[in-house]
């Protein structure tokens, strides 16, 4: 069969069952690479034996990178575990200088109030206005 294009000729191709660009007396497949059928075209069986291998060496490499995988994850379930200890002791050390500082801080507070009080004289409490009494 023998379809015709405004500018191309095209003849249908009995080995691929697609439309081939025909090119003077010589058939140009342009979709598909068809060297190396030289021989002949493979058998059926040829066919599903090489397809069978090819999804065999597929699986292997699918494993081998499922196996590899498996390994990265456990080696990061490992430095999870051990930074997720040293976070926590990190949190506990934290909080116990928290509280140290914040006692630091209320005693110098204090102490500085004292100290204040004891060179200007402490006002507030006890003594009496002049002049009342």
């Amino acid at each position: 069969m023998t379809v015709f294009n405004n500018t191309y000729r095209y003849r249908l191709c009995v080995k691929s069952g697609l439309l081939v660009r025909v090119l003077g007396d010589r058939m140009k497949d342009d979709l598909i690479e068809d060297s190396g059928f030289e021989l002949g075209m493979p058998s059926h069986l040829e066919l599903l034996k090489h397809q069978c291998d090819l999804l065999c060496a597929e699986l292997e490499t699918t494993r081998r990178d499922l196996r590899k995988a498996h390994k990265n994850i456990a080696g990061l379930i490992v430095m999870y575990r051990e930074s997720s200890t040293e976070l926590a002791a990190l949190k506990v050390e934290h909080e116990r200088l928290k509280w140290t500082l914040t006692d630091m801080y209320r005693r110098e507070r204090e102490q500085g109030t004292a100290q204040l009080g004891y060179q200007y004289g402490d006002y507030t409490k006890s003594e009496k206005p002049r002049g009342s009494g």
